[in-house]
């Protein structure tokens, strides 16, 4: 009902229309404030005179005055930005305020006994820095109060920022220096701003430049005469912004009409008063304070004439939907007509908050809204994503395909991973080649030509296989002399060698004739280099251990010759081979009859009978006779010798078992069987285990076969064959 009264008012007012237009220049009220807390550097102060101080200015609030003292002095009143739109209604961030010059009016008194000097001063700042500055001298002499006034336009018109403040400033000093108040005064200062807004800032929809327009959106047409707009329009969000709206009709006018019926001359109905016919059409909006935000009214009065009234109006500042109040579109038909098709509609911008809820942290979705945003961005950012399970295992395999064998590629990384560890896991690996032949290196040095110690390795191995392979092979000098020890060679170099290697014994230097004077005289056959043999003296008493420790030479020009071994004599023919007339050695050649008679000979017997240089008497007695002094000293001699040759049979019994091939195992034993005779301790060889050979696999040939001889060839070689086997049996049938 309120709204039609509106629109009623507005009808009978001449159908006015209320529209500013924002580019219109603005002159505001005055800025400053008549308090003396409002003018920095003064005190409150009585009108005049000697009233105690006036080193400085005072503020006389019952008559908004200023006055000076005896000192020069400055009164000052700053108006902050902030201050002034709020003073103003004025959206200080969105309403593009542009101050374009001032207007100021005060009271000058200088004059009697109140003159002096005296100049005001007004400021633009931006902060501490002073944008335009405007200064006025009033030092000249008046009469009495004179009103001065004027209006500043800026050199260049200033946007009004956040930070910036406007100050009004007067300087004035008694030119008498008088106690006091007596210097000039100020009074009723005004100061206003002449400035105007950006319609872009104010209101979007003022242009098609304005940033924002094609932001802009058309409601759908409402058809109903009157509503309440926040209620109507099916839009939602509390920050949506109302700019202006659009609304029209059609109308049909008639003719003129009979406004006050009467009675005809002859008595029929009649017309007294005949009218034209008008159509006028109001359209109001209102706040929802209840205060007119838009009003406008049409007036049709041509004669059966028709139409379409559409109209479009901006406000000069936008609106949020909830200042809204309400919409009326109201027609007075007077005489015939009709109004119809009536509509409305509204020029808006969405909430930003419906439409993005991330335009704000204060909008009500922005929290949800963020979180689908980066989920969509990154399935990984929470754990309540959609798809965060797959994005976090595709993140982790694309990170360390290793973390789980379900990864894409895990097999070529774990592939990568064990040949970064070894290059020899597989033959893919990168450095394989290397790594291999590196490793069959250590393994073996002489599996490549190229591997690091080849030579050395080389002929170490072929040392091991043959110790004679090469000089430099460590016990070369001993397997010489084992190899060529049986048979012995004819090369005297050779013999010397291997008799110069087995004669290093204790048993021997014991021997030595150049170390005893004790004649030993001992029998023992010798082979020498040459082959022919030899018969000296003893020198254990045992010819097996004289043959396994042989002598040194006598002489220093020819070395010892290498000794063959033998089966020892009797001990009743070792006394009796003893010379009678001295150490005087048997003729050459008696040796080897004593031992074809030694061998053929019965057992038990002691040998057949001695060649006739030998006394063959034994004693009358079987109870041995005490040993004399010589053969106590050979006795313990004897001892010494068996001793060392003890450990040189086992050291040599031992050290077969480690031969590496048969050669060398052979090599070894030529030297061992001629010490088995009479080394304690030889079992060691039968628990030494032996390194076996491979040799050639055991297989048959001809499977299942049997061999059947040519029954031709009986009649060549059967009586042959008959004959020798009579001949064989003949020595096994002697006595039949």
């Amino acid at each position: 009902m309120k709204l039609v009264a509106v629109l009623a008012a507005i009808l009978m007012a001449g159908f006015g229309s209320c529209s500013v237009n924002a580019q219109t220049p603005i002159t505001s009220q005055n800025i400053l404030t008549p308090s003396t807390n409002a003018w920095s550097g003064s005190v409150t102060g009585a009108a005049g005179g000697f009233s105690g101080g006036g080193s400085g200015p005072a503020y006389n609030p019952l008559t908004n005055t200023l006055i000076f003292g005896y000192t020069t002095a400055t009164a000052t009143q700053r108006i902050t930005a902030e201050a002034f739109a709020i003073q103003h209604a004025l959206d200080l961030s969105n309403s593009g305020i542009k101050i374009n010059g001032y207007n100021y009016s005060w009271m000058i008194n200088n004059s009697g006994e109140n003159s002096g000097t005296l100049t005001g001063k007004v400021e633009m700042l931006r902060g501490n820095t002073a944008l335009q500055s405007y200064t006025y001298n009033y030092s000249t002499p008046t009469q009495g109060f004179e009103t001065k006034t004027g209006t500043q336009t800026l050199n260049n018109p200033q946007d009004l920022l956040a930070a910036d403040q406007i100050t009004l400033s007067f300087t004035g000093k008694d030119a008498r220096f008088w106690a006091g108040y007596y210097g000039p005064q100020v009074r009723q200062p005004s100061l206003t701003l002449n400035y105007t807004t950006d319609p872009c800032m104010s209101n979007p929809a003022y242009s098609s430049s304005c940033a924002g327009f094609n932001d802009i959106l058309t409601s759908r047409r409402m058809y109903a005469e009157s509503y309440a707009i926040n209620q109507a329009l099916d839009l939602v969000g509390a920050g949506l912004k109302v700019h202006g709206l659009n609304y029209g009709y059609d109308y049909v006018l008639g003719g003129t009409w009979c406004s006050v019926a009467g009675t005809n001359p002859d008595g029929t109905l009649g017309c007294s008063r005949w009218e034209p016919s008008y159509i006028a059409v109001g359209v109001a909006v209102t706040k929802n304070d209840g205060t007119t935000l838009y009003s406008n009214s049409h007036l049709h009065e041509e004669q059966n004439s028709s139409g379409s009234i559409t109209n479009s109006h901006v406000f000069n500042n936008s609106l949020l939907l909830g200042d809204m109040g309400g919409f009326a579109l109201v027609d007075n038909v007077y005489g015939t007509g009709a109004v119809f098709n009536k509509f409305s509609s509204w020029k808006y911008t969405p909430d930003p908050c419906v439409v993005n809820p991330l335009s704000s942290t204060t909008c009500s979705g922005y929290q949800a809204a963020y979180q689908a945003q980066m989920c969509a961005a990154n399935p990984t950012y929470n754990s309540a994503c959609p798809g965060y399970a797959a994005a976090m295992f595709t993140q982790q395999c694309a990170a360390n395909p290793l973390s789980d064998p379900s990864c894409p590629s895990y097999a070529s990384a774990y592939l990568t991973y064990q040949c970064t560890i070894n290059p020899l896991y597989s033959t893919t690996c990168v450095g394989y080649e290397t790594a291999y032949f590196n490793q069959q290196c250590s393994i073996d040095a002489t599996y490549n030509t190229r591997c690091p110690g080849y030579e050395q390795a080389y002929l170490n191995k072929q040392c091991i296989k043959d110790s004679l392979y090469s000089r430099l092979c460590e016990g070369y000098n001993t397997a010489y002399a084992i190899k060529y020890l049986t048979p012995i060679s004819s090369d005297s170099t050779v013999a010397n060698a291997v008799n110069g290697s087995l004669s290093d014994t204790a048993a021997v230097k014991a021997n030595d004739p150049a170390t005893t004077k004790v004649a030993v005289n001992t029998v023992t056959t010798t082979i020498n280099t040459d082959g022919s043999i030899s018969t000296g003296v003893s020198a254990t008493g045992d010819t097996n251990v004289d043959k396994a420790i042989t002598s040194k030479a006598s002489t220093t020009n020819t070395a010892p010759a290498a000794v063959q071994l033998a089966p020892p004599p009797p001990q009743q023919q070792m006394a009796q081979n003893e010379p009678k007339g001295g150490d005087r050695p048997e003729p050459k050649g008696g040796n080897d009859k004593q031992e074809d008679k030694k061998d053929d000979a019965p057992k038990g017997s002691g040998g057949s009978s001695p060649p006739p240089n030998i006394n063959t008497a034994q004693a009358p007695s079987d109870k041995p006779a005490a040993p004399t002094v010589r053969q106590a000293l050979q006795e313990r001699r004897e001892a010494a010798a068996k001793a060392e040759a003890v450990e040189k049979g086992k050291n040599l019994a031992n050290e077969m078992g480690k031969a590496s091939d048969l050669e060398a195992q052979k090599a070894v034993q030529n030297v061992v069987i001629q010490a088995m005779g009479f080394t304690p301790g030889f079992d060691a060889y039968s628990r030494q285990i032996i390194v076996q050979q491979q040799f050639y696999k055991p297989y048959q040939v001809y499977g299942n076969q049997k061999t059947i001889d040519n029954r031709a060839n009986l009649r060549m070689f059967g009586g042959t064959d008959r004959l020798h086997n009579e001949m064989v049996d003949l020595q096994y049938n002697k006595e039949k």
